[in-house]
């Protein structure tokens, strides 16, 4: 739907792609650090190839530049035209932000200047963004816009090692966007359902919200088929840890006792977005956060502690007295003391393991692979639930059509699992199933941005 306040021209001008000659389409894995590159023939997707090419730097890097153009100066030798080839690129997910601006109806100069008004404190720098935008609701006299701010750091470079290469972007989108457009194309009964789309990869789900056949919000969710075990149950705090928002906790309950903040080993005292920005630099970089720079005897003392507190926790389970008290005040004069004697000590962040949940809140252990399969799948059923109630508290839309999974036809079964029965999900789930020619299923955002001058045209830079 466009609105009147919203209409434009170049909306309902589709621009359909070619037939003939040879497609290619340029992506990047960022994840698993590889530059993909796909082609295919007069859109005949049965004569399509996707090539993969690994890097070692930094995405957007000066060394990861250096490795591109030897990328696609080797892809480039073996096209047959000496001539420019026309390419369309797929820029990752993390050079892209997406974000609902809502104000209350006006004219339309004063919308522009308090528009501009929200973006300002929303940004920093607003200029090292490119803005786009639609507006999406005007209910209840209030204007709701959907906005994509593309980070313009490396588009240039990108573009002129595509050119140095024989290769010109005619499209480019984003990775969620090329991908929400492959699926609209080749499933078109979706383009006017509010839907959300799970695209489940080995290691990593990406989740992309669609309303109106426009792409509203995506995200990534570190769950993936490996998590669909077919022989045990996972719970899903035990698959990875949460360092940052455990160190923010950690250190508001620090502030709210006026202790001293606890911060990386880098450094003194900082703010908290600092540590947790050191936090993330160090997981990025395989830092084990489980290091503690305390001596022998220390740890010694240490476990001794937590024996004694033990004991004593069995010996008196009645007793009127908190241990743990005791144990922290304890441990509090003892860095009175140290801190006396040598000086104040820096605390520094160890990385907490997740408890398991206890069996009263375990679900019964299934009796066959199936089974284990659905009880790991409900881990994204989770995921679907909280997205659905979050747009409905948001007030953007009362309910979703459905949640469109891309798994292989071997998981057709979670779908009626989780639509019937006893287990029935709130939101309904379907299969997306094989697409095209030859099944593309597993490259829907290279293929989608073919479609780029059909779908989703606001968010094509």
């Amino acid at each position: 739907m466009v609105f009147l306040s919203d209409f434009k021209l170049s909306d309902y001008h589709w621009i359909k792609p070619r037939k003939d000659g040879v497609k290619v389409v340029v992506g990047f894995d960022i994840y698993h650090k590889t530059v993909r590159i796909w082609r295919t023939k007069k859109l005949n997707f049965s004569d399509s190839e996707l090539q993969e090419f690994p890097f070692r730097e930094e995405f957007l890097s000066e060394g990861f530049f250096a490795e591109l153009q030897e990328i696609l100066k080797l892809y480039a030798a073996g096209l047959s035209s000496e001539k420019q080839v026309y390419c369309h690129l797929v820029v990752p997910d993390c050079m892209t932000t997406m974000d609902a601006v809502t104000i209350p109806q006006m004219g339309a100069k004063k919308r522009e200047v308090a528009l501009e008004g929200v973006l300002n404190n929303l940004l920093t720098d607003i200029k090292q963004y490119e803005l786009k935008r639609y507006l999406y609701s005007t209910k209840s006299k209030i204007f709701v816009y959907t906005y994509a701010f593309v980070a313009q750091k490396g588009f240039s470079e990108l573009n002129k090692a595509l050119g140095e290469n024989k290769l010109s972007a005619k499209f480019t989108t984003f990775e969620s966007c090329s991908r929400l457009n492959g699926v609209l194309h080749l499933r078109p009964a979706f383009k006017k359902k509010d839907f959300l789309f799970m695209d489940i990869q080995e290691d990593s789900t990406d989740v992309i919200v669609c309303l109106r056949g426009r792409v509203f919000a995506f995200t990534r969710l570190q769950l993936g088929r490996k998590h669909l075990s077919r022989t045990e149950m996972l719970q899903e705090n035990m698959l990875y840890n949460h360092d940052v928002a455990n160190l923010a906790i950690l250190n508001a309950q620090e502030k709210a006792k006026s202790k001293k903040l606890t911060v990386s080993e880098k450094g003194s005292e900082e703010s908290l977005e600092a540590v947790a920005d050191d936090v993330i630099q160090q997981l990025q970089q395989g830092v084990n956060l489980n290091a503690e720079e305390i001596s022998k005897e220390e740890k010694k003392e240490e476990q001794a502690r937590g024996l004694e507190f033990a004991v004593k926790s069995l010996a008196e389970p009645n007793g009127d007295h908190d241990e743990e008290e005791e144990v922290e005040e304890e441990s509090e004069s003892e860095e009175e003391e140290t801190e006396e004697a040598h000086g104040p000590r820096q605390k520094v962040f160890k990385r907490m393991t997740p408890k398991r949940l206890p069996k009263f809140m375990l679900r019964p252990e299934p009796t066959d692979e199936q089974g284990y399969v659905y009880e790991n799948f409900r881990m994204f059923i989770k995921w679907a639930i909280l997205y659905q109630k979050w747009l409905k508290d948001s007030e953007y839309v009362e309910a979703l059509d459905c949640c469109l999974v891309n798994l292989p036809k071997e998981y057709e079964f979670l779908m009626d699992r989780a639509n019937n029965g006893e287990d029935k999900s709130e939101i309904s789930f379907e299969l997306l199933g094989e697409v095209g020619e030859k099944d593309v299923s597993d490259c829907l955002d290279m293929v989608g941005v073919l479609y780029a001058g059909m779908y989703n045209k606001r968010f094509t830079f």
